[in-house]
């Protein structure tokens, strides 16, 4: 679905003032997908409602931070062109001096984040760069292969990935999360790879879609 256009330049409330920031921003989209992304995970409540072990667990929350980033670089790093390249790792960038210092800003409220904004850059940077090794395979679409049983090896190392990265062992196997989270997955990786670049970059990313049943499951099983 295309809704709206993206959102507008806004002030910085991170690593840099928002003078700086806005007189040295290196790509306007790439900032801008970011700072999507960024807000539907702080401010959109639906991650809160449909995952409510977020807000018992600090440490399962900046693992689906970091899921979500590594989804929407994953999308960026399938454009063929080194100018799409080039803006994948802008969008690193960005996540790294402003947008993990937001969210370390509000997961944390309860420590002086400037103190440690390095730390927090680092340990959510250091968990991205792994989970990204071990997602990409699975986040792959081999075309040629498009039998159930594909389908079911890459719903098993889905699973076996997200129980141990991101819910951290703290769900059983056969746990409602783990279902409804791997179909998110596919879900979105379908959904980000039929936009086109333009699309990506112009119109506001329908992260919340999931909110539908029926559109989850049908992008979710279109491989």
């Amino acid at each position: 679905p295309q809704v709206e256009t993206t959102v507008k330049m806004p002030e910085s409330k991170g690593f840099f003032s928002s003078s700086l920031f806005q007189d040295s921003y290196l790509s306007k989209p790439a900032y801008l997908l970011a700072k999507e992304l960024f807000e539907y995970i702080l401010e959109n409540q639906y991650l809160q409602e449909e995952f409510p072990i977020i807000k018992e667990n600090e440490e399962i929350y900046i693992n689906f931070m970091i899921l979500h980033v590594i989804l929407l670089n994953f999308r960026l790093n399938q454009e063929e062109s080194s100018y799409a390249r080039k803006e994948a790792s802008i969008f690193q960038y960005y996540c790294k001096t402003n947008f993990f210092v937001d969210f370390a800003t509000k997961v944390n409220d309860h420590m002086p984040v400037d103190d440690f904004a390095n730390d927090f850059i680092e340990n959510y940077s250091r968990r991205m760069e792994l989970y990204y090794k071990d997602l990409e395979n699975i986040l792959g679409k081999d075309k040629t292969k498009k039998d159930q049983i594909y389908r079911e090896m890459e719903n098993k190392l889905l699973k076996e990935f997200l129980r141990k990265n991101i819910f951290m062992y703290e769900i059983s196997e056969k746990d409602a999360y783990l279902e409804k989270l791997s179909k998110y997955v596919l879900a979105h990786r379908n959904y980000l790879m039929s936009l086109t670049y333009q699309e990506l970059t112009t119109l506001k990313v329908f992260w919340g879609f999931t909110r539908d049943t029926f559109l989850l499951e049908d992008l979710a099983n279109n491989s």
